[in-house]
């Protein structure tokens, strides 16, 4: 294997993980190099005929298959595998060494699937004790540990990962019954029997679980004979409900040396990086894991708040490095989700057995984890780190998880999550959720936590319906529906399931379809909050005696849910609505209950108001009646006009249950620009009148089922658009095809849908408003959510989170977020020529998202000109994109003009160029209020004043992200320098500040407003002539037109405040080019 490394170029933060690695273990440091075939004590297999022994760094060069069959009492420093290493599956081995990596053309096989390690055979790998790491050598802190690149095969033998007991163990019993036989458990195993019993714990004590360690002493069938009696009963509140005893003994081992004396940052780690070709069955991963999670990280320094310290070369200060992150027990370490159809990584049957910050960590990577047992995690037991991860969690268990004091959304500004004592912690949505155990946790079983600054893009190709996408190649991780969720447990915890997001708005009607959870001796059955659009069928809830609060709780900014046949028992609130929202809306809240069974609570409902919420039994339903009927508001032409860019779908859903609004609550249906000129160049259609149309799909669900119905509309092409618009779009639009009929936009009917389905590139599109849709059948229909005007993504202020982790009321929370993304990446496009001459030019703007994008995408906020925005993407994403657009006006002297916002957490840089010649670049580090785009932190900066641009010459926007600032950009705006403008004529009805209206008639009249303007009125204002100035962050996106007889009103479209009068003007006639900022 050479030096040199070319791995992941188009990846830095890989590429620079890679090299860390490769360093570590150099061709010039190896003391034994593998050169022959054999066995690893063969003298003969090594280049010096010598076995390696104490401190030897060794390499198995490629090529060369070393066998390992034999137990070694070196210690070794260093072991590099390039070629293949394969131990014996036939024979005891015992392999002891400080850091163990696999190389990309690497293969490490203990065992594989059709020869596993024999049952009577061990083959253990001891990561040494060595003291604290050498951060000289190792800077990035990535030794001690097995950390492979390329090919694991690790299969131990097949046994049972845990079994449920067929009758209740009590204090004193030596004997547990088993619901069925063990697979190959065996004297001396190592047991863990579940606690049924809520442990209470205050706020500086966590006074642990009842859960018991024990070892085998015999096995007669289903009948396991103890090594000692039991401490404690566990017994439970049903009949139907058992303990849970999980088997942590396996034959292939891989531990830290002397762990119980060891610090934290001393521990070894496993970490399976940048590969999904691994395979682990069945293995053991004894003490493992050095994150600390009972500490804050320290990777990077904090301010007062939390978040990340920014240098003066606006990357994140260093902190003490004594508790990096990254370094657990099993890592699946960014193995890849951009190929859907790979087979995943496996991880099944394994046991981890304290760690002390996560036990499986599942990171930016496509795995399937089964039948897996963990225990005496610190933080969570399994977890997904951001967002963006795929495959499945089924039949895994969790026991005993501890946690430091502190609600789930505590730690995000420097995504320290996952610290509160949770059983299975997921940042995303995509990965299947089912039939896993979760008992003895501190906070709670299930978290699906959607808030983090390395939170990552899901890919649209990973989603279970990708109509959700909106034609979009990616997303937020927030938006898709919740995936398999079913037959979850939790039992002897703080909570059974909670769901946090920064929002209600998904965007979207796919529905978060969670089935069969039950959760038993816990305070708090269900939390939701902050999202919207569940379906929570099957919930079955039953409380502790130790202040329970309630059964199922609906917090905070969450709406359209339904509760089907939910049962709780002995809660404070059986069914909790808090109806709380942090912004204005008077939306409905859609809430419905269906067949509900309280029992013994304080109160079966606390906030349900019968005359606007829903009590139904299933009587009640309607089921087959799922349709849409469309408002007459709904739009479904595309115009290219700045001011509506976008296809929106209005109207009413008729569904099992009856009647709601369409799109419900707070939400939004809506085909926007990105969506539309992605449609748009897959292809377009022309009727009979020539009319060019495209065609778009739109999934509605059933509340109660999730059933999913395919509907298809017709966006048709407004007369304006020409060869010109949007940078010449229609001329990369392959024509599909000429209908003879014509189109009206709205539902595709019946013969326009036959033309379709015989169009061979549209086959996609079978589907109609009613009778004639496409079901879709769907087991786990889920949902997403995002908002615009609704975040929440602080760690410490209050809200109605809980805090499972004490015994005093609610550590609650709410508190200012990143504004919702749209995710969406877009094409290039310019701004259309301009009509005007030389002498009377209008300003041209181009917004950000109308440019050719590259690794920048589209982002939502109604902050925004045309409520979009472009940022570049989070997480360990590339961090600098380039927005690129060509100028298309006329000829003249121009001032450039960027609209961007500049945040608090961090320091990111903005340059533009003109043909290659920069304008100007600037950092963005100006202290505006907030670490998320709002009106305070929006900013406009001139980078050249009365240049001359001529047509066809390209400007390009660099942005370099840093830390939690994405280099966000609004829009590009060419100004007109050589235009002779003077003020408006008028009068002021109030005192008004900041607001010019002297007149003059020898040139086009210019209006100055801002947000102090206070009811003037002008008297002279003519359209097409004269210019409306906004100044001080006022955007012509804050105002709205109201017409007053013959007169126009100018308000903000929030409060409105009268700015300016215009008389004699129509409210209709008024557009974005009548503005300039």
């Amino acid at each position: 294997m050479t030096e040199q490394h070319q791995f992941h170029p188009n990846d830095p933060s890989k590429q620079k993980e890679h090299m860390a690695l490769l360093d570590l273990v150099p061709d010039s440091k190896a003391t034994h190099v593998a050169v022959n075939n054999g066995s690893w004590f063969d003298a003969n297999t090594w280049k010096n005929g010598q076995i390696p022994d104490n401190q030897a760094n060794v390499v198995i060069t490629d090529g060369v298959q070393v066998t390992y069959d034999g137990e070694s009492e070196a210690s070794l420093q260093t072991l590099r595998v390039d070629g293949q290493l394969d131990f014996a599956p036939d024979k005891n081995t015992k392999m002891e060494v400080d850091t163990f990596v696999v190389s990309p053309e690497g293969t490490l096989t203990i065992g594989t699937e059709t020869n596993p390690i024999q049952a009577n055979k061990t083959a253990r790998i001891i990561i040494a004790d060595n003291g604290a790491i050498d951060t000289t050598w190792d800077p990035e802190q990535l030794s001690r540990g097995i950390i492979s690149h390329g090919k694991i095969s690790i299969h131990g033998q097949e046994k049972d990962s845990h079994l449920k007991l067929a009758q209740d163990a009590m204090t004193g019993d030596q004997e547990l019954v088993l619901a069925e036989q063990p697979l190959n458990w065996t004297v001396g195993d190592t047991l863990v029997l579940t606690g049924t019993n809520y442990v209470p714990s205050t706020r500086t004590d966590w006074k642990g679980t009842e859960d018991e360690e024990v070892k085998i002493a015999g096995i007669e069938g289903n009948r396991i004979i103890l090594d000692r009696p039991l401490e404690y009963d566990h017994d439970t509140p049903q009949d139907s409900l058992k303990a849970s005893v999980a088997n942590y003994t396996r034959n292939v081992v891989i531990e830290t040396e002397n762990a119980e004396s060891l610090p934290a940052n001393q521990r070894g780690h496993v970490m399976f990086m940048h590969s999904d070709n691994v395979d682990v069955r069945y293995a053991e991963f004894h003490e493992l894991g050095r994150t600390d999670k009972s500490e804050l990280l320290d990777d990077f320094a904090l301010d007062n708040n939390g978040s990340r310290i920014i240098d003066a070369n606006g990357e994140p200060k260093d902190g003490a490095r004594t508790n990096v992150r990254g370094r657990y027990a099993v890592h699946f370490h960014k193995t890849g989700v951009d190929q859907p159809d790979s087979p995943p990584a496996i991880a099944v049957g394994n046991a981890v057995w304290g760690s002390p910050g996560w036990g499986y960590v599942h990171h930016d990577s496509h795995v399937v984890l089964e039948d897996n047992a963990a225990y005496n995690v610190f933080g969570a037991a399994f977890v997904t780190e951001t967002g963006n991860e795929t495959g499945s969690w089924v039949n895994n268990i969790a026991i005993k998880s501890e946690g430091r004091i502190g609600i789930s959304k505590g730690g995000t500004r420097n995504h320290d999550i996952a610290a509160n004592g949770t059983a299975f912690w997921l940042q995303g949505r995509l990965v299947e959720n089912e039939n896993n155990i979760a008992a003895g946790q501190r906070h709670g079983g299930m978290t699906y936590m959607l808030r983090g600054v390395d939170q990552m893009d899901v890919l649209a190709d990973n989603l279970t319906h990708p109509e959700i996408a909106r034609y979009q190649s990616s997303l937020d991780p927030d938006k898709p529906e919740i995936n398999g969720f079913k037959n979850g447990e939790v039992f002897a915890s703080g909570m059974g399931l909670e769901v946090i997001k920064a929002n209600p708005r998904q965007e979207h009607d796919v529905r978060s379809v969670l089935d069969g959870f039950k959760a038993w001796e816990v305070r708090t059955g269900t939390h939701l909050e902050y999202t919207s659009k569940y379906t929570l069928n099957d919930f079955s809830v039953i409380a502790t005696e130790f202040k329970p609060r309630d059964g199922i709780s609906i917090g905070n900014n969450a709406e359209d849910m339904v509760i089907n046949n939910a049962y709780a028992e002995g809660f404070d609130t059986g069914i909790t609505f808090a109806k709380n929202r942090t912004f204005d809306s008077n939306a409905p809240w859609n809430f419905v209950v269906i067949d509900p069974e309280l029992v013994n609570n304080d109160e079966d409902f606390e906030n349900f108001d019968p005359q606007k919420d829903q009590l139904l039994t299933q009587a009640d339903l309607k089921p087959g009646t799922l349709k849409l009927e469309l408002s007459p508001q709904a739009d479904f032409v595309f115009k290219p006009d700045a001011s509506d860019r976008q296809s929106v779908i209005l109207g009413t859903k008729i569904d099992s249950i009856g009647e709601i609004e369409y799109p419900s609550g707070n939400d939004s249906a809506k085909f926007k620009l990105g969506s539309l000129k992605n449609r748009l160049l897959e292809g377009h259609y022309e009727d009979a009148l020539g009319t060019k149309f495209i065609t778009v799909e739109e999934l509605i669900a059933d509340r109660v089922t999730g059933e999913l119905i395919k509907l298809n509309f017709v966006v048709t092409l407004d007369d304006s658009w020409n060869e010109f618009t949007l940078g010449g779009i229609l001329g990369d639009s392959p024509l599909l095809g000429v209908y003879e009929g014509n189109v009206e936009p709205g539902f595709v009917d019946d013969d326009l849908q036959q033309f379709l389905n015989s169009t061979p590139s549209n086959t996609d599109t079978t589907s109609d408003s009613d009778t004639d849709s496409d079901e879709i059948t769907d087991d786990s229909t889920d949902e997403s959510d995002t908002s615009d005007e609704t975040t929440d993504d602080s760690d410490d202020d209050e809200s109605d989170t809980f805090d499972e982790t004490t015994d005093d009321s609610d550590d609650d929370e709410s508190d200012t977020s990143e504004e919702t993304t749209d995710d969406s990446t877009d094409d290039s496009e310019t701004s259309e020529p301009d009509d005007g001459v030389t002498d009377n030019l209008d300003a041209i703007r181009i917004e950000a998202e109308d440019m050719e994008l590259d690794t920048y995408r589209l982002e939502s906020s109604e902050v925004a000109s045309n409520d979009s925005l472009i940022r570049l993407p989070g997480g360990s994403q590339n961090d600098t994109g380039k927005a690129v657009t060509r100028f298309e006006g006329p000829s003249g002297k121009y001032d450039v003009v960027v609209g961007y916002f500049d945040e608090n957490d961090g320091k990111a840089q903005l340059e533009v160029n003109l043909d290659g010649v920069s304008l100007e670049s600037w950092t963005l580090d100006q202290k505006l209020g907030s670490n998320y785009i709002s009106e305070n932190n929006f900013l406009t900066r001139t980078v050249a004043e009365g240049i001359s641009i001529e047509p066809g010459e390209v400007v390009e926007i660099t942005g370099t992200k840093q830390a939690g600032e994405f280099a966000r950009v609004d829009y590009l705006e060419f100004v007109p320098s050589d235009v002779a403008t003077d003020p408006l004529t008028g009068e002021v009805f109030d005192e008004a500040t900041n607001s010019s209206m002297t007149s003059d008639v020898d040139a086009s009249d210019e209006l100055i407003l801002n947000r102090n303007s206070d009811s003037l009125l002008v008297s002279d204002f003519v359209d097409g002539q004269d210019i409306i100035k906004l100044t001080e962050n006022l955007t012509f996106e804050h105002l709205e037109f109201v017409q007053s007889g013959d007169n126009t009103l100018i308000q903000m479209a929030q409060t409105d405040q009268l700015l300016a009068t215009l008389e004699g003007v129509s409210a209709s006639s008024l557009d974005s080019q009548d503005f300039a900022v």
